[in-house]
């Protein structure tokens, strides 16, 4: 039973219970004048303490009962923060007489105003609102126990309700999460022919509304009633409209609209909450979708302190150590069919997504997955798994015939880079939070493109450094011949399987990697120029520090190695830690093969490392300099064009 239910169970068992007693004590004698003994009566059935601190004034006609009471508080439970589990300020209640002989509660009128009800979890799952009634005793064993009558439940029904300037919150000691709904106005009243709802207040901050227009006078009961209504939340506005039973637990929305931002949902849904847990089916429809614009109203803990990495100086996280909430996916299942024009994921965009979202037992996975990057097709699948402890993910992106400047446009780079190849993308991990999922990944990434340009003018700040080693010496636009980028990944600790590119100006390889859980790269590039003359020496280029925001500068060490290795024989290389004297950064650099016809040439010279020689010389020969140390200054002029 949820716990919804079972509160509401319970506040209705008093109210009964409450009702019956001053009924029975209101027919011989002026209730009020006994407060003290209803109260004590009260506390003994449902195990808290009950106080009536205000008068109570009773009525009995025949159209029914009214109760009125002020100042009314029920105790919580020992462990509970507060002392009170529940607070009304003022209640008025009427209750039709004659539909209780039938096992049906009518409460024509319920007003509540100024109440205020604390729900609690503990640390070991304990609820406050779980009340503790007396056992009775136990009945000897009958031969043949009578069975309960088919129409023995109490059937429930609410002509008009009034709720005002009340709150209702909800803490989690075993999460610290804290909700809290405040009612600023919520009323039921009939209308010709049907029942209005309208709310106004707050969760957690941000502004709640409703409005609902219902085709019925009895929204408890099992018939099936159609409805119109339209909400909001914080920037969210969601209109509607469908058939519900409430007694059945079902609610069917026949067409409905969400807007956030430039964001917009249409569709069909339908609610089903007649069984363990709610579940949900239908169709998802948005011809523009910015994550973004989804972000939540308000955080769930207004005082929660902030996180570590937001106080903490320093590079801006990529991923975040707060502990993922994945509690939401274990409480209802969920089977949707998405069509989506365009998602947009900070400077990454996804047109023309199919995808079949499927959520059961905690488990959510999106599969199949089909989308456009740009003019490139994208298939894959997306897992996020909290049915165990730790939650695991997995995704799978294949993008054959990919246009790289796609993938570069994705990934918040200019697209300096143009040429068609492959990507294929397999990760996964598991952790408590992002930063924890990021550490553990696992798998490979392999990008490949060939036929391409390099365009510096197209570079950015970030990716200016990498097009001046693909097209040193001012060409602007050489042609990309072949690339390919090879990791694997565990641990979190991507390691180079091999970075190879050829241009019609340069050839550059890779060494190095990155570190998810760190967010930090370590890579060098060497490149071996075709077009610039600069006498055998090339300074690599270091790509290192944050992942978030890498820095891109000469290795000044590696190169000061390269002209002791060539000028000096190897002595100042072994003072500054090498072993003996180790090839210059050119010479890391293999000479491109010749694939067979249709294959990536950068591709097949990874694959045969054995026929690749390592290049030895510029493409145009250089008489060797005369002075390593104004060379180095002309070789970082050239590569650099400063």
């Amino acid at each position: 039973m949820s716990a919804a239910k079972k509160v509401l169970l319970a506040l209705v068992s008093v109210a009964v219970l409450f009702v019956v007693a001053v009924a029975i004590a209101a027919l011989t004698i002026n209730p009020d004048k006994y407060r003290g003994q209803i109260a004590d009566a009260l506390s003994k059935q449902i195990g808290r303490t009950v106080t009536l601190g205000g008068p109570i004034h009773f009525d009995l006609s025949t159209g029914g009962i009214a109760l009125g009471i002020s100042d009314v508080a029920v105790g919580n439970a020992r462990w509970a923060r507060q002392p009170q589990m529940a607070k009304i300020g003022k209640l008025e209640l009427g209750v039709a007489l004659m539909p209780l002989f039938s096992h049906r509660l009518v409460v024509t009128r319920l007003d509540i105003d100024h109440a205020g009800i604390d729900l609690e979890t503990a640390v070991n799952g304990e609820n406050n609102w779980v009340l503790k009634t007396p056992t009775a005793p136990a009945s000897p064993p009958q031969k043949s126990a009578p069975t309960t009558a088919p129409g023995a439940a109490v059937g429930i029904r609410i002509d008009e309700l009034s709720i005002s300037d009340s709150q209702l919150s909800m803490r989690d000691d075993r999460t610290g999460k804290l909700s809290a709904v405040k009612v600023k106005d919520l009323t039921l009243k009939p209308s010709a022919g049907g029942t209005d709802v309208s709310f106004n207040g707050t969760y957690n901050g941000a502004p709640v509304t409703l409005d609902l227009t219902a085709d019925t006078t009895d929204l408890l009961g099992n018939g099936e009633w159609p409805f119109a209504a339209t909400a909001g939340y914080g920037a969210f506005a969601f209109k509607g409209k469908g058939k519900a039973s409430l007694g059945h637990k079902i609610v069917d929305l026949d067409s409905y609209q969400l807007a956030a931002g430039h964001s917009t949902l249409s569709g069909h849904l339908v609610l089903d909450l007649a069984g363990a847990k709610p579940s949900l089916h239908g169709t998802l429809t948005s011809d523009t979708l910015d994550v973004a614009d989804f972000k939540p109203a308000s955080p769930g803990s207004q005082n929660a302190p902030a996180s570590a990495s937001s106080q903490s100086p320093g590079p801006k996280r990529l991923f975040s150590t707060a502990p993922l909430d994945l509690g939401a996916l274990k409480s209802a299942d969920a089977n949707l069919d998405a069509s989506i024009g365009t998602l947009k994921m900070g400077k990454a965009q996804l047109d023309h997504i199919q995808a079949t979202l499927n959520l059961a037992g905690g488990r959510l996975a999106i599969d199949p997955l089909k989308a456009m990057l740009g003019g490139s097709a994208v298939a894959g699948r997306v897992e996020l798994d909290a049915s165990g402890s730790p939650a695991r993910y997995s995704l799978t992106l294949k993008a054959p015939n990919m246009e790289i400047a796609d993938l570069l446009r994705a990934g918040g780079l200019s697209p300096f880079v143009t040429g068609k190849g492959d990507a294929d993308i397999d990760l996964s991990g598991s952790g408590a939070s992002a930063h924890d999922m990021a550490a553990s990944t696992a798998g490979h990434i392999l990008v490949t493109a060939m036929n391409g340009t390099v365009s510096a003018a197209a570079a950015g700040s970030v990716a200016e450094g990498l097009t001046q080693i693909l097209a040193p010496g001012g060409n602007t636009t050489p042609a990309l011949d072949c690339l390919a980028l090879r990791y694997s990944l565990a641990n979190g600790v991507a390691k180079n399987d091999g970075v190879l590119a050829d241009s019609s100006a340069s050839t550059v390889a890779g060494a190095g990697g990155f570190n998810l859980g760190a967010e930090t790269i370590d890579m060098t590039l060497h490149a071996k120029p075709k077009l610039v003359n600069v006498g055998g020496l090339l300074p690599p280029l270091s790509i290192t520090g944050p992942l978030s925001g890498p820095h891109f500068g000469v290795d000044a060490r590696g190169e000061v190695r390269n002209v002791a290795s060539q000028y000096l024989g190897g002595t100042l290389n072994k003072l500054l830690g090498g072993k003996g004297a180790s090839p210059a950064a050119t010479d890391a650099v293999p000479t491109i093969l010749k694939a067979p016809a249709g294959q990536n040439d950068c591709v097949y010279t990874l694959d045969h490392p054995a026929a690749a020689p390592a290049a030895t010389g510029n493409a145009a020969p250089a008489a060797k300099p005369a002075n390593p140390i104004k060379n180095l200054g002309n070789a970082i002029k050239g590569l650099f064009g400063h």
